[in-house]
């Protein structure tokens, strides 16, 4: 084989990679063969990826190189479900109550009563000039306020 051949075969070879790796998001159309071997390099070896996915989520695969052995499987609706039970206490601000990372949902949500600490106060006419000097009271938006 002549030196012309080896060298025209060496860029087409080139040529194919760079395609390839411009395609994949590796390489660009001017990449010496040098730069797109440490970028091929540079690709992880993820193997057989496996993960389960209930209803409604997503699943991100990881970038990498995968053998296609690997599977995505979900539960279907009525399936064998793992559901967590939650307590909750009443508070001022709204409570989003959601499942702990593993768990599919709410078997059930047990909230407890409005602790004593918490008074109606809407009703409250009294200003801080009704008020004698130095004692305090609660306003009607909850505030502790003094007396004048």
């Amino acid at each position: 084989m002549s030196v012309a051949t080896e060298i025209s075969r060496i860029q087409t070879a080139r040529n194919t990679i760079r395609a390839k790796a411009v395609e994949l998001g590796i390489g660009t159309s001017v990449d010496t063969l040098d730069k797109l071997a440490t970028e091929i390099e540079g690709i992880e070896n993820r193997g057989a990826v496996s993960a389960q996915v209930q209803e409604g989520d997503t699943y991100t695969i990881p970038k990498g190189y995968h053998n296609g052995s690997g599977t995505v499987s979900g539960v279907a609706g009525g399936g064998n479900y793992n559901l967590q039970s939650k307590s909750v206490t009443p508070t001022k601000v709204q409570q989003n109550v959601t499942p702990d990372p593993g768990y599919y949902g709410l078997s059930d949500v047990t909230v407890a009563p409005i602790p004593d600490s918490y008074q109606d106060v809407s009703a409250v006419t009294t200003t801080v000039a009704d008020v004698l000097t130095g004692k305090v009271f609660v306003d009607k938006t909850g505030k502790v306020s003094t007396g004048t």
